[in-house]
């Protein structure tokens, strides 16, 4: 075939093909358009009003997530009353770069104080950055503010971060809208915020928007939808299960912006002993090396739900454990994009990543109660959810911490859709115990200590109470893998090891003090002088809850602890505290603080046991030590300003 005969023969296969390409294309767009597939049920977007205020930006300071939640909510009422709102984690700011603060039209903190005064882990940087000296005069002049305080009245530095924060920025020139506002945790925290933000929205809102915009408030909205996940992403989370899901997150924008390390259990046994309550003592072993830590440090751990009340929410729901689940904002710019690592199975959404033992709060009511077919229990769901309903929410609801499966058992016709139960179930907060070892004694591995927490409900009808944490350590075998957080709690022994330690930890408050002994034998095997060593401990029974029992008794004999002080409350007609005992022992107390200038160390119970055994040590200073009340309490200062006066405590 010649080259003018191939090119006619081309040319012809070529027209013809274009004839059959056009028809198909014609065919394809007379034809009707294809009903849309959905692997799973979810709505579409609906469409949003404008934002008619400035961009809020809404910061939270959290460690244990009350701050992030209540931020989360300011964040979901300003977007009703018009304000472009986005909530940020100052973490995540303070790595984009801190000196943008002044460029921000409106910034809101939401900040807890951690410890003795200090910031939280995710607040720290920020705070450094306000404290510079670097800081100029009126550099923030430009920049609107409001900030809400978390605390609890049980601790000496009450909401001392709150407070800074809102000091400091008004002395470098920030201008304040409405008022500072407080969280008592010790008592009503929710209630004080309510009070707060109801104060302040409409003070906010005429400020930005003016006076005819204050009473324009929009319906509540969820945020987020279910999207379609494919075919490869559905296989590869199908397999992928809670652990793998966990370290394929992104643990700097998912993972409360920390770094987890895998360990395994490698023992784990009972304390206490004819006991209806149970310790649990846990030696777990990190499978990296890259982990350090000193006696008196935290672990984080993210524990996991009961399998039991998934499966329970499952099946009163109607939902398939086993589907592959994407949750995503729909306003990709305002929020984050995923509340948990997406895509999962719904089995590992429910289990790791959302708090399903909640109470559900006010606001979720309000949302979910159109969910209700049966028009009495939406009404009384929406009542609930509604300002009027407080009292009745409170009484009904939160004091009996009624938890999601409680809440679907009593509006038999609730039934929430998977996107919004995914939503809004508040997500799973770390939980941080005291190490209870040292690495000086035990290479490689890391101990904890830890009462498992059942209590029966004081309300007739509902199930017995149980702590997430510690019934999952409860349920964990030998060999089971989880993921550590290091944390350092600032609560170590002085750097002069002949130094006297005065420990005081009745019950799990036992836990740091067992690492600080562990550390102290270590030193004095090797030779080196350690300081005298006292300890106060108490439990119920000596024949029951006497926890380390033979360690402590062995440490003695040892010469490591230089004094044991015991108190056994139950174990005679008159209760006796460790307290008690040392008013007892006022004497010793006094010369070992006051004349040797020993290092004083409380860890257990802030509400009670902490003011009781601050105030007597107080009252040994002035019985033994010949001081004024006035002058004892000028002491305990000092002694704190020196971090001579530590404390590990939980309300």
């Amino acid at each position: 075939m010649s080259e003018e005969d191939e090119l006619l023969t081309y040319t012809l296969l070529l027209g013809f093909l274009g004839l059959i390409a056009s028809f198909l294309l014609y065919k394809h767009l007379s034809a009707p358009a294809p009903k849309a597939k959905s692997a799973v049920a979810k709505p579409a977007p609906k469409p949003k009003a404008e934002p008619k205020g400035p961009p809020a930006t809404v910061f939270y300071g959290s460690q244990t997530g009350t701050s992030e939640g209540m931020a989360t909510k300011f964040v979901r009422e300003m977007k009703r009353h018009g304000f472009n709102a986005k909530l940020v984690d100052m973490e995540e700011f303070e790595m984009d770069g801190m000196e943008n603060l002044e460029e921000e039209p409106y910034v809101v903190f939401f900040l807890a104080t951690h410890g003795e005064g200090d910031p939280t882990d995710n607040a720290k940087a920020f705070y450094e950055w306000l404290k510079d000296k670097e800081r100029q005069e009126g550099e923030l002049s430009k920049l609107a503010y409001s900030v809400f305080g978390l605390g609890n009245t049980q601790y000496e530095e009450y909401n001392a971060m709150g407070r800074y924060f809102d000091t400091r920025l008004a002395e470098l020139g920030a201008q304040r809208i409405g008022e500072y506002g407080e969280g008592d945790d010790d008592k009503d925290i929710e209630a004080d915020f309510d009070g707060w933000k109801e104060a302040n929205i409409r003070t906010i809102k005429v400020h930005f928007l003016g006076e005819e915009a204050a009473d324009i408030v929009a319906a509540p909205e969820l945020e987020y939808r279910l999207v379609d996940v494919s075919e490869k992403a559905k296989a590869n989370a199908s397999t992928k299960g809670i652990r793998n899901t966990f370290l394929a997150s992104s643990t700097r924008s998912i993972v409360d912006n920390q770094v987890w390390l895998p360990a395994r259990l490698s023992a784990k046994r009972e304390l206490q002993k004819g006991s209806d309550r149970s310790t649990l003592h846990l030696e777990l072993e990190p499978v990296s090396s890259d982990f350090n830590f000193q006696a008196g440090d935290h672990i984080g751990v993210r524990a996991e739900n009961n399998p039991k009340m998934v499966a329970a929410i499952a099946s009163r729901l109607s939902l398939d454990l086993k589907e592959v689940i994407s949750l995503k904002a729909m306003d990709c710019a305002t929020t984050k994009a995923f509340r948990f690592p997406c895509p999962c199975t719904l089995l590992v959404a429910l289990s790791a990543w959302l708090d399903i033992n909640a109470t559900p709060r006010q606001e979720v009511l309000q949302l979910i109660a159109e969910y209700a077919s049966d028009p009495a229990e939406r009404t009384e769901l929406e009542m609930l959810g509604s300002a009027d309903g407080k009292h009745a929410y409170q009484t009904t609801l939160h004091d009996p911490a009624t938890n999601l499966i409680e809440l679907l058992d009593r509006f038999k016709s609730l039934q929430i859709p998977l996107h919004a139960l995914l939503e809004l179930l508040p997500r799973l907060t770390t939980r941080y115990y005291s190490i209870s070892n040292s690495l000086r004694l035990h290479k490689n591995q890391i101990h904890l200590t830890a009462a498992v927490v059942k209590y029966p409900n004081q309300t007739p009808g509902l199930a017995e109470r149980e702590g997430i944490a510690t019934t999952w350590f409860d349920r964990m075998r030998t060999g089971a893998e989880l993921q550590l957080h290091m944390r350092t709690a600032g609560f170590h022994l002085p750097t002069d090891t002949t130094r006297p330690v005065i420990m005081v930890g009745p019950g799990t408050g036992l836990a740091p003090f067992r690492g600080f002994i562990h550390e102290w034998t270590a030193i004095r095997r090797s030779g080196a002088e350690v300081g005298p060593m006292v300890l106060f401990f108490g439990c119920r029974s000596k024949s029951q809850d006497y926890i380390y029992q033979e360690e402590l008794e062995a440490a003695v004999e040892e010469g490591v602890i230089s004094n044991l002080f015991t108190a056994f409350s139950r174990d005679q007609a008159e209760k006796v505290y460790v307290q008690h005992l040392m008013a007892q022992q006022a004497e010793l107390v006094t010369d070992l603080l006051v004349k040797q200038g020993g290092s004083f160390y409380i860890c257990g119970d802030a509400k009670h046991m902490a003011t009781d055994v601050n105030n007597a040590l107080l009252k040994g200073f002035q019985s033994a030590g010949g001081m004024s009340a006035q002058e004892a309490e000028e002491f305990v200062h000092q002694m704190k300003a020196d971090k001579r006066y530590l404390t590990d405590v939980w309300a």
